[in-house]
């Protein structure tokens, strides 16, 4: 079975137990105050377009549909990674923590493709798996922070995400238009992970030499485009470059100097 199948087998599963949270956090807060415990859900569909770092990898495509939900203190659905508890909040302040997906590897779980790069390179790799990650992050105005470490025992590695996003034209109804800037750090455990050649995936006749690469910090900036139509209906679009460190540019399976990401999404919330 494929990492791809598999995913596609735990979906129904991951449903189940979204299912079983929403439930236990609904007889939770029964009893609480209506006016400051209702849901707030948004469901839509996003288009994907992706240019990995990998060496002769072709743009990766998809549409995927999601569903978000809140409510009090709790946060579910792709948008928070798996589940997110906040356990500070206030009008521009929030930090949470919970447990997230993580997989950027060669064969990604998280991208619904088996399209994978022709180079030699590649020939009987072994890449990693998708990982679990446990996430605390903090939002304070438009400065964003994020930290993820591993709790799956794959790579064991720490990543840490900063993003300070930037106004430029409208707010509330009609056109919106902003920018962010950040970087993102990945420890050397996780740079390793992805990038590294070692043990049994070194084979030279392939041009895969013996490569650890040390931890990288990755600058990255995003023009984001929204309309929203009412309270309900919103698009946004945005597209990403991201710029990678040099101990990963020097990676005999890495054949770009940047990755870059086009997201398309329509979302309606109620």
């Amino acid at each position: 079975m494929t990492k791809h199948e598999f995913l596609r087998n735990s979906l129904f599963s991951y449903l189940l137990i979204v299912a079983y949270c929403l439930a236990a956090l609904f007889v939770d807060d029964a009893k609480a105050d209506e006016q400051s415990q209702q849901w707030q859900m948004e469901v839509g569909a996003a288009q994907l377009a992706i240019d990995t770092a990998w060496r002769d990898h072709d743009i990766q495509t998809m549409v995927l549909p999601y569903f978000n939900a809140r409510k009090g203190n709790w946060r579910i659905g792709p948008k928070y990674g798996l589940v997110q508890y906040a356990f500070l909040q206030g009008a521009e302040f929030e930090a949470s923590m919970g447990l997230s997906l993580r997989d950027e590897t060669y064969d990604s779980s998280l991208i619904f493709s088996d399209e994978l790069s022709d180079d030699e390179v590649f020939t009987d790799y072994k890449d990693g798996k998708g990982e679990l990650t446990f996430r605390t992050q903090l939002q304070y105005k438009q400065l964003f922070v994020r930290l993820a470490q591993d709790i799956s025992n794959h790579s064991d590695g720490l990543t840490f995400l900063a993003r300070y996003n930037l106004p430029i034209y409208g707010q509330g109804l009609g056109l919106q238009l902003s920018a962010d800037l950040g970087f993102y750090w990945q420890d050397k455990k996780y740079t390793q992970y992805l990038y590294g050649i070692a043990n049994g995936n070194i084979a030279p006749e392939f041009g895969r030499y013996e490569y650890q690469p040390s931890a990288a910090l990755n600058p990255f900036t995003s023009l984001n485009l929204t309309y929203v139509f009412n309270e309900q209906w919103s698009v946004f679009t945005s597209l990403r470059y991201e710029q990678l460190d040099s101990t990963i540019k020097k990676s005999p399976l890495v054949g770009e100097t940047a990755k870059q990401q086009f997201a398309a999404t329509i979302n309606y919330r109620f």
